[in-house]
Order: C-alpha cells, then structure tokens, then sequence
C-alpha cells in the first residue's frame, strides 16, 4: 500500500513536471508570439482545473486502495478467527469421545467386579453344599450303625428314612432359595449398574456438548487449574 502510494506521488510529480515544462514552452511561445497571450491563459486555466480534477481522483483512489487494504486484513482476521473455532472443536470432540469410551470402560470393570463376586459366593455355596452333602452322607452312616446296633423296627427305620428323606429335600430347598436370591440380587445389581451407566452415558454426552459449545471456556478453565495448581506448588514450597 505505502509502493502504491510513493507510485502514485511519483506519478503527479511527472505530470506536474511535464506540465511546468509544457507551460515554460508556452510562455517562451507566447513571449515569441505576444499575440497568443490571451489563448495561452484560457488553456492554462482548462489545464489547471484538469490536473485539479485529476488530483481529486488520485486522492480518491488512494483512499479506495486503502480501504481495500483495511478490508483485506479484516477478512485475514476473521478467516483466522473463524478457522480457530473448527480446529478447537476437533480436540474437543476427540476429547468427548475419550470420556465416553473411559465411562464404559468402568461399566465393564464393575460388572466384572460383580461378576468375580458373584463366583466367589458361588464358589462358597459349592463348599458348603458339600460340606452339607458330606455331613448328610455321616450322618446315614451314624443312622445305619444305630440301625444295626439298636436293632430298630422295620417302622422306625422307614419314618428315620422319610426324615432323611424331608431333610434332603429342605436342604435342596434351602439351596434353591439362595440361588434365587442371589440371582435377585445379582439382577436388582445389574439394573443398579444400568441405570449408573446410562447416567453417566448421559452425563458424558452433556458433557461433550458443553465441551463442544463452550470449548474457549473450557480451555481458559483449564488454563486457569494450570495456574492454581503451580500456585498451589510455589505455596507449598
């Protein structure tokens, strides 16, 4: 812009010397020709209002240069800041992902925590429906050696046998409602962790929404965390 303008100066000063040397011309003519005086006055003057006129314009155009230069840096500017914006969105989003993708990541670790519960209780369950199936099988032994010791009726031994009989069958009983309690429990869990995961699902989203929207905040947040944690640091120091 300021080429432009030593260019245009430059310009006028060689059309002002030209003009100089043609009215130094003229005036030698008219010194020559003092007749032509008059005709020469009337030209100079025509001559005058158009270099006038043409100064106008000059200036007009300078001013028109310019502003196209302010424009062309305005436009620079904005491009600059509206291509900030989409190149912070794209860390916000991978960001937003990250989030999402370490939310379920703990939704599998806890389900698997539960699920290694579960097969430890289940596991003690075993050993001690053993032990039960273990201390049953004692304890027809005990019955059949005091069957063969006491020598008991055929009646005794039949309603001893029943009772064996009930006590297997209560204790298959007894397993039965544990396993279904701890498949009640294991499910009322399992919609535990649902709805936890569909919280935090949805707080993640929201949370990359707000990332998304309000990334300069966000960033001058974490800025500022920076800021105090180095402060807290220096303190502590």
């Amino acid at each position: 812009g300021d080429m432009v303008v030593l260019a245009l100066r430059l310009a006028v000063l060689l059309m002002r010397l030209g003009l100089m040397v043609l009215l130094a011309l003229r005036l030698a003519v008219l010194l020559m020709r003092p007749g032509l005086m008059l005709l020469l006055a009337s030209s100079t003057a025509v001559l005058l209002m158009r270099v006038k006129s043409m100064a106008v314009l000059l200036m007009r155009l300078k001013s028109m240069v310019l502003l196209a230069l302010r424009s062309a840096v305005l436009l620079m500017r904005l491009k600059s800041m509206v291509l900030l914006p989409s190149r912070l969105a794209v860390p916000l989003m991978r960001i937003g992902d990250m989030l999402l993708l370490a939310s379920r990541l703990a939704a599998l670790l806890m389900r698997i925590g539960d699920m290694v519960v579960l097969a430890l209780r289940l596991a003690v369950l075993l050993m001690m429906l053993g032990l039960m199936v273990l201390l049953a099988k004692r304890s027809a032994v005990l019955l059949m050696r005091l069957k063969s010791m006491v020598l008991l009726p055929s009646r005794l031994a039949a309603l001893l046998m029943r009772i064996g009989d009930m006590v297997v069958l209560a204790l298959r009983l007894a397993v039965l409602l544990m396993r279904l309690g701890l498949m009640v429990l294991l499910a009322s869990r399992l919609a535990v962790l649902l709805m936890r995961l569909k919280s935090m699902v949805l707080l993640a989203s929201r949370l990359a929404v707000l990332l998304i929207r309000n990334g300069d905040m966000v960033l001058l947040a974490l800025r500022l965390a920076v800021l105090l944690m180095r402060l807290g640091l220096m303190v502590l120091l």
